[in-house]
């Protein structure tokens, strides 16, 4: 046979080959996500969203939550017990299904691995979710404590403005205290506006975490901007109540200037494509962290010299400690029904400034009940005497004057 004719056979030979490689097929699977009791099974569908001309065997891949590809090397110990292949068929139209079992509580991601001969454009990546937990009555608890300290942080900044409408005073209040507050959720609302409502951080996010989903949601958005609209209030009644001489001190005004000039360099890296937007995002949320850090000591200080917890409202210290305890409550409940630490290891900073926040607090609740009681029990009638006496006792304010 002359070669050339040679050269054609071979070509017509591998045309249907490029056809199927031409074709860019999809994979797909439902549902998208599953969730799981330990113990439990649910069947999953999957499918090619077009038919082939060959029979397809379709082999899973498993990832789990920072996007690594893992094998299975004890059976035993793995979240759900291995999937068989599964087999479309020729011309199949409905999708084959299989049986996910859960075997270990934890969080996965399944694929498929690539075929040859075939396009496959999401072969290779991870589609389905899969959780399995303990118990679903945990994860119902988990959320139900979610909305609790949800609403008593929310509610806990209303106690001091009241207080301080009340007494037509903010004598007691310290002004370091509610300065930082407002800037503290400033930079907080700045953060989440960027990843919730900016999609060039949200992509860059995206990107980084292709597993996961943006952390920022509505109810932080909205959470944000109202602990920031109400911190304000309370902080413009300084300028409109009795506050005995009281003024915001040069440590805090310093710490304010620092602030800024952070603020202005990180924004400038960040308009200089130094750093991804992303991270100049980031570094301004840090702002929120290191307030959160600081923000009660010149309170706590106060009291202490004072000797007295009049004008500082400890119902906003009850929501606050309640809305603490609740929330590392909810991340040991996560800890123990997924069998992921990370719930509460995972983000060391913010576990540290709950902790430092429940301590504060505790302090706090010391200073009203038990050191400086008979101040704290002063009532209304004495109202004009203790404000007189605060002016005239407050070693901040002498110096103030």
């Amino acid at each position: 046979m002359p070669l050339s004719l040679q050269i054609v056979c071979l070509l017509l030979s591998t045309v249907p080959e490029i056809v199927q490689l031409e074709r860019a097929l999809k994979i797909y699977f439902k549902p998208k996500s599953v969730n799981l009791q330990l113990g439990e099974n649910e069947t999953v569908f999957l499918g090619l969203n077009d038919t082939t001309e060959i029979n397809v065997d379709l082999e899973v891949q498993y990832w789990n939550q920072n996007s690594d590809l893992i094998s299975i090397e004890d059976v035993n110990n793995f979240v759900i017990r291995p999937i068989n292949n599964v087999i479309i068929q020729r011309d199949q139209k409905e999708p084959s299904k299989t049986i996910v079992y859960a075997n270990k509580p934890g969080h996965i991601y399944l694929g498929i691995k690539s075929v040859p001969n075939i396009h496959i454009v999401n072969a290779d990546k991870p589609i389905i979710s899969v959780f399995v937990i303990h118990y679903h009555w945990l994860y119902i608890l988990q959320i139900v404590i979610g909305w609790l300290y949800f609403a008593a942080w929310t509610v806990s900044f209303y106690p001091q403005l009241f207080l301080n409408c009340k007494r037509k005073s903010v004598v007691g209040f310290n002004f370091d205290f509610a300065v930082l507050n407002v800037i503290g959720f400033f930079y907080y609302s700045i953060y989440n506006i960027g990843l919730f409502w900016i999609p060039l951080i949200q992509q860059q996010y995206l990107q980084r975490h292709p597993l996961g989903s943006v952390p920022v949601l509505l109810n932080d958005l909205v959470f944000s901007f109202h602990a920031f609209f109400i911190s304000l209030l309370t902080a413009l009644q300084i300028l409109f109540y009795e506050r005995g001489g009281q003024q915001v001190s040069k440590t805090c005004i310093g710490i304010i200037i620092l602030i800024i000039i952070y603020s202005v360099i990180v924004c400038i890296l960040g308009g200089a494509n130094v750093t991804e937007w992303l991270d100049t995002f980031y570094l301004l949320s840090y702002v929120k962290l290191f307030i959160s850090f600081i923000k009660y000591a010149p309170q706590a200080l106060m009291n202490f010299r004072r000797k007295s917890t009049v004008g500082w409202s400890i119902g906003n210290i009850i929501l606050d400690f309640s809305g603490g305890i609740l929330s590392i409550a909810q991340m040991v409940i996560i800890a123990y029904n997924s069998n992921d630490v990370s719930s509460i290891t995972g983000s060391p900073i913010k576990l540290g400034l709950g902790i430092l926040s429940i301590g504060f607090d505790i302090l706090f609740m010391v200073q009203h009940w038990c050191l400086y009681r008979s101040s704290s029990s002063t009532n209304s009638s004495s109202h004009t005497l203790t404000i007189s006496k605060c002016e005239a006792t407050d070693p901040e304010i002498d110096e103030a004057k």
